[in-house]
């Protein structure tokens, strides 16, 4: 009987019963598949062919490679975002310092007062005007020498000029121009002080303070000599209707009327 007869006999013909049935291979070895002794006598592993390459990319698993890759990425971002954010703070944080750099500088040279050369002119077409720089005292403002030596020295309109009675280029009040005097006194008001080239251009910007502030009591003194360490051709303007006309050799003093 050959072994087919022998298997129909033996094991029946239906295919539901005999599912199951017929020789089991059992792997006992770490491949994954199964290699017979005798495929492995005739096929020596030297002389098979090659196996499918592993879906690997440099030595990784495809996820753990494209993972390795997005976090590079990510990590080269973050590096570049924080040296941005460092590059733009450090300016931020310089600009104010460079602003402020001569704060506090005990050595910073003196500022002259405002200097307004002939070119100040005032109309009555100009609405506003706003006073020069202020201060406290007429002895307290000092200049360096190298600006005052650039500057022309102003003429003295005195003698010639003592006790004439002059009217300002705008509005209606008069002035009476006293040589060798100053203003004095606890009711005088120190509005602004500058640099005026000629007596005219002092006289014109104190007028105006009582043009447009509509005041009457606005006066000036111009120190063409410079005396009490001041430069010469510095003009204060001063205003207060207590104030009093006193003697100062070198200063000429537009007393409103």
């Amino acid at each position: 009987m050959d072994r087919r007869q022998h298997a129909l006999e033996t094991y029946g013909t239906d295919p539901e019963t005999n599912r199951f049935s017929g020789i089991e291979v059992v792997n006992n070895t770490p491949e994954k598949y199964y290699v017979s002794p005798e495929y492995d006598q005739k096929f020596p592993a030297s002389e098979r062919p090659p196996s499918a390459p592993k879906n690997k990319i440099c030595g990784l698993s495809r996820p753990i490679f494209f993972l390795t890759i997005a976090l590079s990425a990510l990590a080269i971002l973050v590096v570049g975002l924080g040296a941005g954010l460092g590059v733009a703070l450090s300016k931020v944080q310089a600009s104010p310092s460079n602003m402020n750099a001569d704060d506090g500088n005990a050595n910073a040279p003196r500022v002259d007062p405002l200097t307004l050369s002939s070119a100040v002119d005032t109309s009555a077409s100009s609405p506003t005007s706003t006073p020069a720089t202020t201060s406290t005292d007429t002895t307290a403002t000092t200049t360096s020498s190298s600006t005052s030596s650039s500057r022309p020295k102003p003429s003295n309109i005195c003698p010639s000029a003592d006790n004439s009675v002059i009217k300002g280029t705008v509005g209606d009040v008069r002035y009476r121009v006293a040589c060798d005097s100053d203003f004095t006194g606890s009711g005088k008001e120190t509005l602004a002080s500058f640099f005026a080239e000629t007596w005219d251009n002092c006289l014109k910007l104190c007028n105006t303070m009582n043009y447009f502030q509509e005041r009457t009591d606005v006066g000036c003194t111009w120190n063409v000599a410079g005396t009490g360490q001041q430069t010469p051709g510095t003009c204060w303007c001063l205003g207060g209707a207590d104030k009093e006309l006193v003697a100062n050799v070198g200063n000429v003093a537009a007393v409103p009327l």
